[in-house]
């Protein structure tokens, strides 16, 4: 190769460097800040290009060790290499492992003092599990106007007072694990997102502190929760007492294991929902059945239903005071197109009386899947046998065991 295809070749493998800042930008974007940080000794085009991008991605799996990953941290946005009006539209910080507590609370409340004045639009703050009940969430987190997306992790939530402004117009999204909040600041939090789209309380939510019942006052009287208007997907687990009047505006809705608490019998209307997933853990507070037709008949538009059985069977006793009720849910009569039974631990009476009810009673139901643990086939063709054999309220559905 001569010298001037030598050339030639180099002046087209740094074509890249020649794009500008903008596209180079939106391609370091998609890297973590450590990488991307590593291309400013490329060149002197590239020495402070990294420090422009308006997402910064730090996880501790790309440090050896925690100091490392604070102090890029610091180096990054707190020793103000950036310019002061950039803004920083997406942050992450993932799992810290430290012992140092003293170290890290200080950068947690320096990282949203930071992005709240920087028209933070993405927030993940994903905590070290072991610091969880030390870790306290700024206040000034609350109050954030521009965050879209809230995902918090391994956090102990900060006592919010009266005081306190909560104002978070724009959030849409928000995800939260292991979390712990007062049950009042909780609820205070939620209602603070009017335009909320998305909640997850992930598996792993503790208990709220300071909570009997969750939808009463101290006179006994029963408190009723406005509901969040723009809701499209929530899921609630067992623990985590948020009253079905909160999220009963949702498309889809999944409720995790353990529907055992009294705030959850008094069931609100679900005008929109399409798509229901329940997961039966150990405890109950009433029969199963009952509830779940309750849950249809306040469920005018559920086009689709899930259930996973956990109960074991002296838990089934409570289920022989359900009877097949007189009046069809509309659901029932014109929406509802594909059932899904999981879990299914034997020939359960009352669970093949409830799935002989839903066949018999659907108008346009598609499909009927039961996932059954028999482990031999008789006990298998023994149940077909037994909701073949029933009457169909739709002629073209089909059964899948």
């Amino acid at each position: 190769m001569n010298k001037s295809s030598s050339l030639q070749s180099i002046s087209t493998l740094d074509r890249i460097s020649d794009l500008p800042d903008p596209i180079l930008c939106n391609i370091l974007h998609s890297f973590p800040t450590k990488f991307a940080a590593t291309t400013s000794v490329l060149s002197k085009r590239w020495r402070y290009l990294w420090l422009s991008v308006l997402a910064l991605d730090f996880d501790s799996n790309d440090f050896n060790s925690c100091n490392r990953l604070l102090h890029s941290v610091m180096y990054s946005i707190m020793d103000n290499r950036r310019a002061i009006t950039l803004p920083v539209h997406s942050f992450s910080f993932k799992d810290p492992s430290t012992d140092d507590y003293s170290n890290y609370q200080p950068v947690i409340d320096k990282i949203v003092d930071y992005v709240s004045q920087r028209g933070i639009q993405n927030l993940v703050l994903d905590g070290c599990l072991h610091l969880r009940c030390s870790m306290k969430l700024p206040v000034k987190l609350f109050s954030c106007r521009t965050l879209k997306v809230l995902k918090l992790n391994n956090y102990s939530g900060t006592l919010i007072s009266d005081k306190v402004d909560l104002d978070l117009p724009s959030l849409k999204t928000l995800h939260l694990s292991k979390v712990s909040f007062f049950y009042d600041n909780l609820i205070k939090f939620l209602l603070s997102c009017p335009v909320l789209e998305d909640l997850e309380l992930m598996k792993g939510f503790p208990k709220p502190y300071r909570c009997k019942d969750g939808s009463r006052r101290k006179d006994g009287s029963r408190m009723n929760f406005a509901a969040l208007p723009n809701l499209i997907k929530a899921r609630i687990p067992s623990k985590s007492f948020v009253p079905f009047s909160i999220v009963c505006k949702a498309r889809i809705l999944y409720v995790g294991k353990a529907l055992k608490y009294t705030c959850w019998t008094q069931l609100p209307e679900f005008p929109n929902l399409t798509h229901l997933e329940l997961h039966f853990g150990s405890v109950f507070v009433c029969p199963r059945w009952k509830w779940v037709h309750a849950m249809l008949e306040l469920s005018p538009k559920l086009q689709s239903l899930i259930i996973r059985d956990d109960i074991d069977a002296f838990q089934r006793y409570t289920d022989k005071f359900w009877k097949i009720p007189s009046i069809v849910p509309e659901c029932l009569l014109s929406q509802l197109k594909t059932c899904c039974i999981r879990g299914f631990r034997g020939i359960n009476y009352f669970l093949i009386k409830f799935v002989k009810y839903i066949i018999e009673n659907s108008k346009v139901l598609d499909t009927m899947e039961i996932h059954t643990k028999f482990r031999d086939l008789e006990a298998k063709q023994g149940l077909l046998k037994k909701l073949s054999s029933c009457e169909r309220g739709s002629a073209t559905y089909k059964l899948l065991l």
